[in-house]
Order: structure tokens, then sequence, then C-alpha cells
């Protein structure tokens, strides 16, 4: 099958790859990919090139078990330098505790089948070439491991080189502005004011105006509530149903009930 490289990745987590596509990936794919694409392109090519190698599980067929070895069938080409290759089926044993379950699928190391193969079939004359699509089902972790933070640390720097961007515009607007000449501000509309809502009550000019108060006379014990009488003179008076709003020469309204109100006359408008 070829020379082998060994591989320690992150994590410690070892992989055996034939040395030749070792080569090749090497010199396609190591290389700084700062898109996702060229990224999960590496990932798919490095993980191709793992389940090619004798580290990578193959799916095999049990067909007997005892307790602590397991019997399991397997196709190969025994003598794979041959012109003529021939696939043959085998059924060999091996130890139980290297048989891999997943998702439903019973698998096994490619090297083990291949040493076994090799010192019960061939008696070491060849080494076999194991049939099957091998697995490597550390392929998710490598990519967390390994290709995951090279995005992460990109999107960091795509995330800073944004902001910097967004700040130089920003001055740059802010330079413009206060370079560009300057427009007088229009002036402001005059302010309306509104009037009073009673000024829209019954309104009767009168003269003699007064009115009913009461104050506060003493202190302490002694303090007690006194009835005065207020005289305003001449006023406008704006009558709701029970109440006078007396609005005095000056502008100052007072709210009163209309019992607690006289006035002399009415006054010709």
């Amino acid at each position: 099958m070829g020379i082998e490289t060994h591989l320690l990745l992150p994590g410690e987590m070892k992989v055996s790859v034939l040395s030749k596509a070792w080569e090749e990936w090497s010199s396609r794919w190591r290389k700084t990919y700062v898109l996702e694409d060229g990224m999960r392109k590496s990932h798919a090519a490095f993980c191709s090139m793992v389940t090619q190698g004798d580290g990578a599980l193959v799916p095999v067929a049990v067909v007997g078990t005892s307790e602590k070895s397991i019997r399991v069938r397997v196709k190969a080409e025994l003598y794979s330098f041959w012109v003529d290759k021939e696939i043959t089926e085998h059924t060999i044993t091996v130890p139980r505790s290297m048989l891999v379950e997943h998702e439903g699928t019973t698998y096994f190391p490619r090297w083990m089948i291949k040493r076994t193969l090799r010192e019960r079939i061939t008696k070491g004359k060849a080494w076999p070439k194991v049939i099957g699509s091998g697995v490597w089902l550390d392929a998710p972790l490598f990519w967390e491991r390994c290709f995951r933070p090279a995005l992460d640390i990109w999107a960091t720097h795509e995330e800073s080189n944004k902001k910097a961007i967004e700040e130089q515009q920003q001055r740059r607007r802010q330079a413009q502005a206060r370079t560009a000449p300057q427009r007088p501000e229009p002036p402001q509309p005059p302010k309306v004011e509104v009037p009073p809502a009673y000024r829209r009550l019954p309104m009767v000019q009168a003269s003699g105006v007064e009115y009913d108060d009461w104050v506060s006379v003493g202190s302490g014990r002694n303090k007690k509530r006194k009835k005065v009488v207020i005289e305003v003179g001449c006023a406008k008076l704006f009558f709701s149903e029970k109440q006078v709003v007396i609005e005095t020469p000056a502008g100052k309204s007072i709210r009163k009930a209309r019992t607690n109100v006289r006035f002399a006359s009415e006054l010709t408008q």
C-alpha cells in the first residue's frame, strides 16, 4: 500500500496517512485561507486523506463472537502488486476491544486487518489492500480544534477592520461638516399663545365685582377659618354651569362658585 506518515494533531489526536497523499495535500492545502469555503475544502481533503490511511476505520461484517475476540468478514486484495488484482473475502479473528460501533455500523482499524491478513494469509509475503471506504470519527473534532479557531480569529479581525473603517468615515464626515460653510438658521416662527379654555365660556364685562373667600386666622389651637369678601372692581366674568372665572384687568384668573360671586352692573362693551 505504500509508506505511511504518522501525524500528531492538536488535542493529542494521531492519524496515519499515505506519505504520497500527505505530500500532495501539503503542496496544495497547507496554506493560509481566510475564506470559510477554502477552509472547508482543505478540511475535507485532509479527512479524505486520513480515511485512505491505515489509521482509518473500515466497516466489517461480524460473523461470530466470544468473550475476548470476534470473528469478522473482510474483503481485500492479498497481493496488490500483481497485475491481475483479485478481491477475495476472508474471515479473521480479531480482539473484541478494538471494535468500534458507530451509528449502527461496526468498524475495525484498517491497520489491524492488514496485519492479521499478512500474518495468517500471506504469511508475511505481502501487505494486503483492505477493500472498503474508511471513516475518521474525529473529523468534526479536528475541524473545531484546527480550523474553527482560524475562522474565529479572522471574523474578529474583519470586525475590527469594519469598526476602524466606520470610525474613519465618521471622522471624515465631521471634518467636512467643520469646513463646510455655515448656513444661517431660519428664523423661528413666533409662538402662538393658546388662550385658556375658560375663555370659550359665555363672558360678561362687569363692574363692582366681588367674591367670597376663606382665610385662616389665629394660630395653634385657636386657628380657624374666616369668611372674607374680596373686592375686584371691573373684571371679565366667564360663566359655566356652576362656576365663574374672574379675569382681572392684570390678566389673573380666579375660579369660584357662582353663589360666591357678585357684581354691581354689567358694563357695555
